[in-house]
């Protein structure tokens, strides 16, 4: 009897010492993992694993060994399953593997229902003595549940990474883009020397261009701005710390009612307008050359499947919720389908031979 219950004391205070370990684990790993420092990852591995496959199944013993009635028998049974199973499955997401989403369904549902019901009759059948273990429970439970929304809200270090490589191609495509334009402009100058019609439409087409690629740039250094005091990070995007900010580009462009959103897609159609007009201006030897370029590429309409079931606006479903590094690479490419669409329109006067 001495030696069982000598045994009971020193398993309560392994686990005491490995559950404050466990603790410490995942909280240094979750901190990593927000500040998307290095390391998280395993740090987080170690964490999830030990506290799914050592340390919940010897409580679960623990709590066995001190009541065997059928009912708590059952209750912890279901609690291990379920906590293993959900935590087994935040492990797996964190680590990129197959078959997390289902682990953390299935092990949510079994703690909601089976878990947390028997839990409550439990705690109403022996509510004198277990109690004060009933509100640390709880408390418990509404921690771990801030936690997974907090992990589930945030955006690896890696994705965040890869929106920043693919807006750096896209700068640098516009930036070349920019220089070909400048010389196609340079080119209708010469070639239409003495026929001011062309040159002016193409200056124009180059004016408006500007205007509009300038305002988009504009609503980029905003943005930055709001995030990133930093000077630096205006001329450089590397240097956003706020990288996962998605109410910055929720509030400022992409509700129904925002204003910088709104303007936006108003001036985005009306230089399409714009640059209709101005082709229209020109007698091309292909007389349907105008209608062939369409809407210049530049696309204003959102996609059927993001629109199916909801009544979205183009800011709302271009920007809402939308992170703050993927909001500055989508305004990027809406850069390019801006140039684009300009050199679309230099290009066609360029290579007309129609002349007045």
């Amino acid at each position: 009897m001495q030696q069982i219950k000598k045994i009971k004391i020193n398993m309560k205070k392994f686990l005491i010492i490995f559950g404050s370990f466990i603790l410490f684990l995942i909280s240094i790993g979750t901190m990593f993992k927000l500040q998307h420092w290095p390391g998280a990852g395993p740090i987080l591995f170690l964490g999830m694993f030990f506290f799914s496959a050592v340390f919940l199944p010897l409580f679960l013993i623990q709590r066995l060994i001190n009541d065997k009635s059928v009912l708590n028998i059952t209750t912890n049974i279901f609690g291990l399953f379920s906590t293993s199973l959900l935590f087994l499955g935040v492990l797996f997401k964190t680590m990129n593997w197959p078959g997390a989403g289902p682990m953390i369904v299935f092990g949510a549902a079994f703690f909601i229902f089976p878990t947390l019901i028997l839990y409550m009759i439990l705690q109403f059948k022996e509510y004198d003595r277990k109690f004060s273990e009933f509100w640390r429970t709880i408390t418990l439970g509404v921690l771990v549940c801030v936690f997974l929304i907090f992990w589930g809200s945030n955006v690896s270090r890696s994705m965040l990474y890869s929106y920043l490589k693919v807006d750096d191609a896209t700068l640098e495509t516009n930036k070349n883009l920019m220089e070909y334009n400048d010389y196609i402009l340079q080119e209708i100058r010469k070639k239409y020397i003495n026929d001011a019609v062309y040159s002016n439409t193409a200056e124009n087409i180059n004016n408006q261009t500007m205007q509009i690629n300038q305002y988009v740039e504009d609503i980029k250094k905003e943005l930055i701005q709001y995030a990133e005091r930093d000077a630096r990070a205006v001329e450089n995007h590397w240097y956003i710390n706020a990288k996962d900010n998605y109410d910055i580009p929720t509030h400022f462009i992409g509700t129904a009612k925002s204003k910088t959103g709104i303007e936006l897609f108003t001036r985005l159609n009306n230089f399409k307008i714009v640059l209709k007009g101005q082709m229209l201006k020109l007698p091309f030897e292909n007389k349907d050359l105008v209608e062939s370029l369409g809407d210049f590429g530049i696309n204003t309409s959102l996609k059927p499947e993001m629109t199916e079931g909801y009544d979205l606006t183009w800011n709302e479903g271009m920007f809402n919720q939308q992170i703050l590094v993927g909001t500055l690479s989508l305004l990027s490419s809406i850069q390019n389908e801006i140039l684009n669409a300009e050199f679309k329109c230099l290009k066609s006067i360029s290579m007309n031979e129609n002349k007045i």
